[in-house]
């Protein structure tokens, strides 16, 4: 599959519908699980089945066990990757705010200049930032307004000891926006390595495959018991899917923080 086609992909199944993600994943896992079933009862004598039935049971009980770890470590790392991901996008905004808030020790005009800024920097993140990261893209801009507030306190000319105070916790109050920001730009491009992917593909398709060669008393019987474990593995995958980018599709992080400082900070004097 080549670079153009992947990417077309994996923008499909970062903007359709979480509803119809889940499903279509079932569906493809419940399709292959027929298919491998179908071919196994084509090529084998299942009145023999019983021979290496308890066999294929073991390995496919030990497969599962293995799969099983594997998905949960994967599962967890991602929550925490989410997590984390909320958290640095609460800081940034609390950052933000408290930029705005100890702007009111500032002498007018910087005071004004100071708190504008603030405010086109939260716009800019909700505006511009938010849509371009929920679909895999990053849009320049969102250090100019920091960039000038910068430029401002730096070239306040402090005229008493609480001015001067007031200019080094305002740069101090940069500096923490700043690391917040990388921190977040950084999460970006924090995901699941390609290698882990084929891993977790790769047994999930040993674990159908082996269950095909379990012994059961009909063909229904056991399509019905491996679409179960199907289902499982899909929806078990496709949830480590969405959660794979933090900021991108319908299940990610929102800019609900920044919208709480931006309506908040009007009414700080």
């Amino acid at each position: 599959m080549s670079g153009s086609t992947m990417s077309g992909f994996f923008d499909w199944v970062y903007t359709a519908s979480p509803w119809i993600i889940f499903p279509a994943s079932v569906a493809a896992w419940l399709v292959g699980a027929f298919l491998a079933l179908s071919l196994v009862y084509t090529v084998t004598d299942r009145r023999e089945g019983g021979r290496h039935g308890e066999l294929a049971s073991f390995i496919v009980t030990n497969i599962a066990v293995i799969y099983a770890v594997l998905l949960a470590f994967i599962a967890v790392a991602t929550w925490e990757s989410y997590t984390k991901a909320s958290d640095l996008v609460e800081t940034e905004a609390n950052y933000a705010g408290n930029l705005y808030r100890d702007s009111g020790g500032l002498p007018e005009p910087i005071k004004a200049n100071v708190r504008a800024q603030v405010q086109a920097y939260l716009r800019f993140v909700i505006d511009k930032e938010w849509p371009a990261q929920q679909t895999g893209h990053r849009v320049q801009g969102g250090w100019r307004a920091l960039e000038n507030i910068h430029q401002a306190v730096t070239r306040m000319e402090p005229a008493t000891q609480g001015q001067t105070v007031m200019m080094q916790e305002m740069l101090r109050g940069l500096n923490d926006i700043y690391n917040a920001r990388t921190s977040r730009l950084d999460a970006l491009e924090g995901h699941i390595p390609d290698l882990v992917w084929g891993v977790i593909v790769a047994l999930g398709i040993l674990t159908i495959g082996y269950a095909c060669f379990v012994q059961s008393d009909g063909f229904l019987i056991h399509l019905f018991m491996l679409a179960g474990l199907a289902a499982s593995i899909a929806l078990v995958i496709a949830l480590i899917v969405e959660l794979d980018y933090p900021f991108r599709g319908r299940i990610s992080v929102g800019a609900d923080a920044y919208e709480r400082v931006l309506r908040g900070v009007p009414m700080i004097q």
